[in-house]
């Protein structure tokens, strides 16, 4: 693997949870770049549709308890790799930080739509009662 110049990186699909996508530093081994992926991959959502929907729901209402842990890895990884981390931590808080409006939109807009569906439910089950 080395002696073919591979590298590797991770990149953390969160454009939908921070307003941008998270990049890990270019890894020249195959086994640090598996061992970041795997310290990180409950962080993210990993089904799609309706159900992906529910899952990423959820992981906005647990961003407040497992975003100091998620940052720590985040910022071990590139640590690992020999970068500076100062201002990669301060970039880390000012995204969160930045992305509060955006969550709360997600969250709107889903309790709008359960709200919805459970008011079609509703008149469909008056429907069937008449």
């Amino acid at each position: 693997r080395e002696e073919l110049g591979l590298r590797y990186f991770l990149k953390a699909n969160l454009q939908w949870l921070l307003g941008h996508d998270l990049r890990c530093p270019v890894l020249r081994d195959l086994d640090g770049a598996l061992r970041a992926w795997q310290s990180l991959q409950h962080f993210w959502p990993r089904t799609r549709g309706s159900k992906g929907w529910v899952e990423r729901m959820d992981k906005i209402f647990q961003l407040e308890r497992e975003w100091p842990e998620m940052r720590r890895l985040w910022l071990e990884i590139w640590a690992r790799s020999g970068h500076e981390v100062g201002a990669m931590a301060e970039g880390l808080d000012a995204l969160k930080d930045s992305s509060f409006r955006r969550r709360e939109r997600l969250l709107e807009a889903w309790n709008a739509q359960a709200m919805s569906a459970a008011d079609r439910e509703h008149r469909r089950a008056l429907v069937i009662e008449r």
